[in-house]
């Protein structure tokens, strides 16, 4: 419930302490916020970077013009499916991927030859979408955008669990592919 005073008092603290900083803008849906636009805005023209990773749904034309127009340094955008019906399945809403897609289509097509913010495509790995990793590898290449992270799937701590489980991917219902599955899919990426 900080006021947009005293964020951006907060970032010119951070700043003064550590010297240029990058400030990463994530967990839920960074572009709901209402004072989304004048944070990085201000965050920008006291030359600290700014990256948000979005899951890309809410990406219209009037909202990539703003980001654009706040000089927003990077752009991560969660796709975590090269079919729809494996992105939908993840994010848990039907139709999820077209949206998410059409708005990285926006962005590119408006931020031009210029190429900022960059664009980066992240992807958590789970057993539900290992095996269409080089599929969106090869997405990203298409689309001429810098670049894909893999996100391996991690414990539930930190994330609503406040006790560190250390036999949490021996649970039947964790998320981790198959060891001997994923490899030959990394080998492939690799190559």
């Amino acid at each position: 419930k900080l006021t947009l005073e005293i964020r951006k008092e907060i970032l010119m603290k951070i700043k003064n302490w550590l010297g240029q900083y990058t400030l990463n803008i994530f967990a839920g849906e960074p572009l709901i916020h209402p004072q989304i636009f004048e944070l990085i805005s201000f965050a920008s023209k006291n030359r600290i970077k700014t990256i948000i990773t979005t899951n890309g749904t809410l990406l219209s034309e009037q909202i990539c013009k703003k980001l654009i127009d706040s000089q927003l340094s990077a752009m991560f955008i969660s796709i975590d499916g090269y079919r729809d019906k494996t992105h939908d399945y993840m994010r848990g809403r039907k139709g999820a991927r077209k949206m998410s897609i059409s708005g990285l289509s926006t962005m590119i097509k408006l931020r031009g030859k210029k190429k900022t913010p960059k664009i980066v495509v992240e992807s958590l790995v789970t057993k539900y979408n290992f095996r269409e990793l080089p599929q969106l590898a090869n997405m990203v290449v298409k689309l001429e955008i810098e670049g894909i992270i893999f996100q391996p799937v991690t414990s539930e701590y930190g994330f609503g669990s406040s006790e560190y489980n250390p036999g949490w991917h021996k649970s039947k219902d964790n998320l981790l592919p198959s060891y001997l599955e994923v490899k030959p899919i990394i080998e492939e990426l690799i190559d």
